[in-house]
């Protein structure tokens, strides 16, 4: 818009101008400020070109109102005035430039064509920031899940920031409400799934977390969660008062228990955590619930395992208890440090109380069976036996020197591990390879464990731990980088690619993609989102 008293100067502005090589259209001349509020409260005005000194209503004052109706617009002051108080009010209301008449068109031509440049640059970083924006929305259900499982396993990074976190993700409770952690296991999981193909277990999995999100969202709220190949977990926060807490996760156990093994008919074991008074120590809640689920070693498949609470809160576990599955991490790992100072951890536990042969005996005896099943694992050469190990602990007749000889076990099963490390790493980096050139086939963890001379529990168990990934979610990324590369070529339709990459159904592997990459087949476009990393 053009604003000037004097009409030869404003339609001389209008024509002296190419205006549409710089992508601008001239909307209304008009002759003062009263007259071009009045059409600007009609059209959008993006660039106002005003005179200073003009009746009824200056430049200056028009600009005030014009930014009211638009704080983005641009404004040059064209004026045969150069007083400094011009010029302070030109710099109040912001202006983008301030040129003197008689104008030069050269001058007004150079100020246009950087305006205009300017709010091109504006408009494709709001588009380009609402293009990103759309995209987080759609990748929101993959980066929250990431998000609860790591607030899980680990807890929170800060738990200042926790509540900021929360909302970013839209996760509904108050970073000070109760929670309580559920673990599931499946039972048989070796003998009864390890063979299917990755796209079959798939399939049961998402119906096992969907049972239990049924469960979570009826009784009360949070998320149910795939945790690991045959483990899941619920994140559930509390409601009502205190003395009902306990007949909440009673419910909520009963319910996410009968939906697996009922609904489904899978045998599943349920551990069931300690509720917690905040979601910063839903992770606390979570390792009770795991070891509760692992306790299906003692008290058998298919049920519910709550830890022992005393009268204050706490747990009442045994010395194997307290060092629970780190303790057999620690070794499996080869870490000498952690799983003996664990070890000794649970004798100082034992030593506190008053003395008590068979406790002690209970712990050692508890211990030898988890070295052995490590060196049977990994296949450690050792000269020492179990059966010796036990009778020679029954012979003993100290604590120090029972733990003396568990000492000296566990240092010879972390060296052992030390020296096939580079081993293990080997026949990880041949299984990615494998992967990565034979996607397309229908690949089994038993079938990938045959051709390595390996079990499967011990592939999975040991390609997890020097990539950080199972075998599925290595598969699963493999298969639709593949899958973005085909659709990228224009040449091959959907059904075509996922055949290509190892999917027999077509809606199956749009779902897996829609998940994993935010937006559906079909849509995929070059830049959409980076390479799923390998």
């Amino acid at each position: 818009m053009i604003v000037d008293d004097e009409e030869i100067t404003r339609e001389g502005l209008a024509a002296s101008i190419d205006w549409a090589r710089f992508g601008i259209r001239v909307c209304a001349l008009a002759a003062n400020g009263a007259e071009a509020l009045a059409l600007a409260q009609k059209q959008p005005v993006d660039i106002l070109i005003t005179d200073v000194k003009m009746p009824l209503m200056d430049g200056i004052a028009l600009s005030e109102r014009m930014r009211a109706l638009n704080r983005s617009v641009r404004i040059v002051f064209v004026s045969g005035f150069s007083e400094l108080d011009y010029l302070k009010s030109a710099i109040r209301v912001n202006v983008a430039d301030y040129i003197l008449k008689p104008v030069d068109v050269g001058e007004l031509q150079a100020a246009v064509e950087r305006i205009a440049s300017d709010i091109r640059a504006e408009r494709a970083n709001l588009l380009l920031n609402l293009a990103v924006e759309e995209k987080l929305r759609s990748s929101m259900p993959a980066l929250r899940e990431r998000f609860l499982l790591r607030l899980l396993r680990l807890g929170p990074q800060d738990e200042e920031t926790l509540p900021a976190q929360l909302a970013f993700y839209e996760i509904g409770p108050m970073a000070g409400a109760r929670a309580v952690a559920f673990v599931l296991l499946v039972d048989d999981f070796e003998t009864a799934y390890a063979s299917l193909s990755p796209e079959a277990w798939q399939s049961i999995s998402l119906g096992i977390v969907s049972v239990m999100q049924e469960v979570v969202d009826a009784l009360a709220g949070g998320f149910a969660l795939e945790d690991a190949q045959d483990r899941f977990a619920a994140l559930v926060w509390l409601t009502g008062s205190e003395e009902g807490l306990e007949q909440q996760v009673d419910e909520l156990s009963r319910g996410l228990h009968r939906a697996v093994n009922r609904r489904l008919g899978i045998s599943a074991t349920l551990g069931v955590g300690l509720w917690v008074e905040r979601l910063a120590l839903v992770h606390e809640s979570y390792r009770h619930a795991l070891s509760a689920a692992k306790m299906r070693l003692h008290k058998g498949r298919g049920q519910i395992i709550y830890l022992g609470q005393g009268a204050e809160g706490q747990l009442a576990l045994s010395p194997v208890e307290v060092m629970g599955q780190a303790f057999s991490d620690a070794l499996r790992l080869g870490d000498d440090a952690r799983a003996l100072q664990l070890l000794r951890g649970a004798f100082q536990e034992v030593r506190r109380g008053a003395p008590d042969h068979s406790r002690v005996l209970a712990l050692c005896l508890s211990i030898l069976p988890v070295i052995a099943l490590c060196r049977e694992t990994y296949r450690l050469e050792s000269r020492a036996d179990i059966v010796a190990d036990i009778r020679a602990i029954l012979l003993m007749q100290t604590v120090d020197d029972m733990e003396a000889l568990l000492r000296e076990r566990v240092s010879e099963v972390c060296a052992s591990l030390a020296r096939r490390s580079q081993a293990r790493m080997s026949i990880a980096q041949q299984l990615k390879a494998t992967i990565e050139a034979r996607y397309a086939q229908d690949l089994t963890i038993k079938q990938l464990a045959g051709e390595v001379y390996v079990t499967p529990a011990y592939l999975c168990m040991l390609f997890k731990q020097e990539t950080g990934d199972t075998i599925n979610e290595y598969l699963t990324r493999v298969r639709l980088n593949k899958a973005r590369e085909l659709l990228l070529t224009k040449r091959y339709k959907l059904y075509e690619v996922a055949q290509m990459v190892g999917y027999a159904d077509t809606k199956y592997f749009g779902r897996l993609f829609r998940q994993h990459v935010g937006v559906n087949p079909s849509q995929y476009e070059p830049g959409a989102q980076p390479p799923l990393a390998n």
